[in-house]
């Protein structure tokens, strides 16, 4: 039998274009000085940079002003938010090692947290966790675990620290009927249990390859394997040998393990990519929307609520899949999931998690919305959607109301020209008003105001943005689009436009695909 590619685990964030460091580390400094932070800067830079493009902010924030980055952050952040930000900055193998490292530590073991991490890692991602670790701690983390804990839960985490399961995508059918067979005889038809042999196949056998193996031995038994687990095993050895079964993943299963905290080096890497919203998080495979809705209703139902579960589900999923979550939530238990986060969750935390479940360009076109309503406009958040949106995007976007300009800068200089496009269009959906006209609108007044940030009038700033994305990112000369022109004339006659002025076209050779 030959299977498809090896599922991914999680997904991955491609490297920022035009990427400085220098000019990042600088951004994070005036983001953190004085009294307060910019939480909003912080949080769009970081998530919008690669792992490894964060590692050499570190260095270069470090080189410019002497200072650790991640220390300043945990000083200006708190709470979850800080959290999640912190775990952005480490190597995802770093962040593993710390988070065993607490788990067996002090009083006590998180088996939890053992669990989470050792059962949905790659052989690879092992070896380098159990390198950190080693190198940040001067320990042995296979000693450190055996010392920890105890019998059959021992004895499965050090077969997975070894990072030896089979990775390769073919399968043998007459090895996947023995160990089935192996797994029957070793529980079901005998009393009492051979716990070797779970972990032997369980441990050490492909996904694919247990998949299958789980298949033809329901076949055997007349039973899902995880019933047979859940009966033949007991404790934390049996949830980490669900939890194994989890990752292939075993429908059935699916709902019963979800990890939590510790994979958040590896979240952060899908999450950075979801506040993006530029689609980079790969789909979850064997994605079952009726198992996450029932995980995440378990997550918010009863006194408290599981942050760490809906966190989990939620990154690990791509924006479209989430969708299927709202509506498959809304069918399966009659509730809205947004009305239901936004209840349960709160500060920082909740205000990702919401933006993480909305449609890509719903979320921008609110964010442009709000950045040109009020009083003046936030051209920094204008900058930053418009002047990154592909021209699909944009036409996405045109749903937005008001002058917030830091958020529509942050949106312009975040997204690509298909963003922008596809946003301009979801804004005119929405607020039934063009946002060139409801930006322009909005700068009949900032006309008026002479020279501001962005290295010179607002106006060239942001017509130069607004006009066309594609002639924004092909232009080499500041200013040289018709509007831009236009602009420079006003200027210089020193008056005022009373309307707004749909008639002007960008110049010949830009092209508004």
């Amino acid at each position: 039998l030959t299977g498809g590619a090896r599922p991914g685990y999680r997904g991955s964030i491609k490297a920022f274009p035009n990427f400085d460091a220098n000019q990042d580390a600088e951004n994070l400094y005036q983001a953190m000085k004085g009294f307060g932070s910019d939480k909003e800067a912080i949080l769009e830079l970081l998530t919008s940079r690669s792992n490894n493009q964060r590692q050499k902010i570190l260095i270069s924030y470090k080189t410019l002003f002497g200072r650790d980055l991640i220390d300043d952050l945990k000083y200006e952040l708190t709470g979850k938010f800080e959290r999640l930000i912190v775990g952005l900055m480490k190597p995802p193998a770093v962040y593993d090692a710390k988070e065993l490292r607490d788990a067996i530590e002090g009083m006590g073991t998180d088996e939890k947290c053992l669990i989470e991490i050792l059962a949905s890692r790659t052989n690879s991602q092992i070896h380098q966790l159990v390198s950190a670790y080693n190198e940040v701690y001067e320990s042995d983390l296979e000693a450190d675990i055996v010392a920890d804990t105890a019998q059959h839960f021992k004895k499965m985490c050090v077969v997975l620290l070894q990072g030896t399961r089979e990775e390769d995508d073919v399968v043998s059918e007459h090895q996947v009927a023995e160990d089935a067979k192996e797994l029957f005889e070793a529980g079901e038809e005998q009393w009492g249990t051979e716990e070797s042999t779970f972990i032997t196949i369980l441990g050490n056998r492909s996904k694919q390859h247990l998949q299958l193996v789980f298949d033809e031995y329901s076949q055997i038994a007349g039973k899902d394997i995880e019933e047979s687990l859940c009966g033949e095993l007991s404790g934390d050895f049996e949830k980490l040998m669900l939890a194994v079964g989890t990752y292939n993943p075993i429908p059935p299963v699916a709902g019963e393990f979800f990890p939590e905290a510790a994979q958040f080096a590896y979240q952060t890497w899908e999450l950075s990519a979801s506040m993006q919203m530029k689609g980079t998080v790969r789909d979850a495979v064997g994605f079952q929307p009726e198992v996450d809705v029932k995980a995440l209703r378990k997550a918010m139902k009863g006194f408290g609520t599981d942050e760490d579960t809906i966190i989990d589900i939620v990154t690990r999923r791509s924006n479209a899949q989430r969708q299927q979550l709202r509506q498959q939530f809304k069918s399966q238990l009659g509730r809205d999931l947004m009305a239901d986060l936004k209840s349960e969750l709160g500060g920082n935390l909740g205000r990702v998690i919401l933006a993480l479940m909305m449609p890509s360009e719903q979320f921008d076109a609110k964010q442009l919305r709000k950045a040109i309503e009020g009083v003046g406009t936030d051209e920094r958040a204008l900058i930053e959607i418009l002047t990154t949106k592909t021209n699909t995007e944009i036409n996405r976007l045109r749903e937005g109301a008001g002058t917030d300009d830091k958020t529509l800068i942050r949106i312009m200089v975040s997204r690509s020209e298909i963003d922008l496009l596809n946003i301009r269009k979801e804004f005119k959906d929405m607020f039934d008003i063009s946002l060139h006209a409801c930006i322009e609108v909005s700068l009949v007044t900032a006309h008026a105001v002479p020279e501001r940030s962005l290295g010179g009038n607002s106006e060239t700033g942001f017509n130069r943005c607004l006009l066309s994305p594609r002639e924004t990112a092909r232009a080499t000369t500041p200013g040289s689009c018709s509007r831009c022109v236009e602009a420079k004339t006003r200027r210089s006659r020193n008056t005022v436009p009373s309307t707004c002025s749909p008639s002007l076209k960008p110049s010949p050779s830009v092209s508004l695909r």
